[in-house]
């Protein structure tokens, strides 16, 4: 990391775990280490700040690259932690939507 800038939001207190996080991750997923090194950096910077996890099991977040740069993707779960984290939302409920639901308005849910 000699050579690479670090995100702003990655500040003095926050170097040394950031650092392990960078080194777990490429031991982790061989790919990064054909990728554009700044990417990755700051990739990992925005998942390291929002504290998603990219364990495919948890599935808060993938890791895409495209063409010679990294990129993330929030997936769904991602964006239900978040969303949770916020404090906003008091309760939500989560439906698999088909193209034969119909949103009832006066009932205000999805119905067949």
């Amino acid at each position: 990391m000699a050579n690479l800038t670090l995100p702003k939001n990655i500040n003095k207190s926050k170097i040394q775990q950031f650092t392990n996080y960078y080194e777990l991750t490429k031991l982790n997923d061989k790919k990064l280490s054909t990728l554009n090194p700044q990417s990755v950096i700051n990739t990992l910077a925005t998942i390291f700040e929002l504290d998603l996890s990219n364990n495919p099991i948890k599935k808060e977040i993938a890791l895409i690259p495209y063409g010679n740069e990294l990129q993330v993707q929030i997936q769904e779960d991602g964006f239900l932690t978040l969303l949770q984290r916020s404090n906003c939302v008091i309760d939500f409920q989560r439906e698999i939507i088909t193209d034969k639901h119909i949103f009832n308005k006066e009932t205000q849910r999805w119905e067949l």
